[in-house]
């Protein structure tokens, strides 16, 4: 119980200095003004599609292989 009302005491105190008064933590040139909201999904976006086009591209390239291969296979048999 003592170690709860020891929290309890630290989380209550108003002279427990805030990030924003902290040098480094208060923010890095550019980035201070852009809600934290957009820095967690843009970049979370963009390895998402970067991804998916990956995906799609490896594909395609894996598909055009296969045709080609069945084709010289085919030309081989005639």
């Amino acid at each position: 119980m003592n170690l709860l009302s020891n929290f309890a005491d630290f989380m209550l105190r108003r002279d427990v200095p805030s990030l924003k008064s902290a040098g480094k933590w208060s923010g890095i040139g550019c980035f201070q003004k852009i809600p934290i909201r957009i820095l967690l999904t843009v970049p979370s976006l963009i390895q998402i599609v970067v991804v998916v086009a990956l995906i799609g591209w490896l594909s395609w390239w894996h598909g055009q292989q296969t045709v080609n291969r069945l084709a010289v296979q085919l030309n081989r048999e005639l």
